[in-house]
């Protein structure tokens, strides 16, 4: 096995919004684990020389190599909500083209979506930064060259900055432990003790998707898992719960990093 933890810096805040929701769909608290797997799928394309359309096939062999992916806020505070701007479509329509500065009645009016976006507000001074971990089998793709060449997660407009990595040593830890970083909300998993704010999100499975996430939250419903998803509250005081883990499918993966030691929720081999 090999491990990465790196720590993510965001411009701005990100756009990585929930499909299938008709045309106004809200934005996820975070980025789904599915956003780092496609800026990796980037990567490797750009380092491999492979094309854009082989994007969806790199995505899924990343999957088939994971063993964990899980993340953290480190001072991150994320504000969901929903901006209302006119989109516009370059066309023609009975030989004018538009958007048009002329006249033409008919061409005038344009729909207005509301679409979604999460701002990254901060708990100190320092700039909005989530952690993220990485467990992969020995012949995965990726490399520490690759987590630094991520610039973005979601749309093209949500830039980030590699500004830390890792690579860690990791074993499997057993069934029961602290956790303070996101993980699935699934039968045989129990949360025993939680102190702290958690929200719920549904992302695709990250570990097993059989086409692209979009296509796969809208038709494969059973490929969508529900995840708890911790928020701080205070700089100091780190938001985490003990679990334990009665099923097959899961197991906790130790990350020991930079003198520090933390269980994450991953896969079963």
């Amino acid at each position: 096995m090999k491990a990465f933890v790196f720590d993510v810096e965001f411009t701005w805040g990100f756009q990585a919004r929930v499909a299938g929701l008709s045309k106004s769909p809200p934005s996820y608290i975070f980025p789904p684990p599915t956003t780092v797997i496609g800026a990796l799928a980037e990567s490797i394309a750009r380092r491999l020389r492979r094309g854009e359309m082989d994007g969806a096939e790199l995505m899924r062999e990343i999957s088939k190599s994971l063993l964990s992916i899980s993340f953290k806020s480190i001072n991150a505070i994320p504000s969901s909500f929903m901006s209302i701007y006119r989109s516009y479509a370059i066309g023609s329509r009975g030989g004018t083209s538009y958007p048009t500065v002329k006249d033409v009645e008919v061409y005038r009016s344009f729909d207005a979506p509301a679409k979604g976006s999460t701002i990254m507000g901060t708990l100190d001074d320092e700039p909005p930064r989530v952690r993220y971990f990485l467990a992969l089998r020995d012949n995965s793709l990726v490399t520490s060259e690759d987590i630094w060449s991520i610039k973005r997660l979601g749309s093209k407009e949500s830039l980030v900055a590699v500004v830390k990595v890792f690579e860690a040593s990791v074993t499997t830890s057993g069934k029961k432990g602290k956790v303070c970083s996101a993980f699935p909300i699934v039968e045989g998993i129990e949360i025993k003790s939680n102190a702290y704010l958690t929200l719920t999100e549904h992302y695709v499975n990250p570990y097993s998707f059989s086409a692209s996430p979009a296509e796969v939250f809208v038709t494969k419903p059973n490929e969508v898992v529900p995840y708890a998803v911790f928020v701080p509250i205070v700089i100091d005081k780190e938001p985490c719960c003990e679990v334990e883990i009665k099923t097959d499918k899961y197991t906790l993966y130790s990350f020991r990093y930079d003198e520090k030691e933390e269980e994450v929720v991953g896969i079963a081999v």
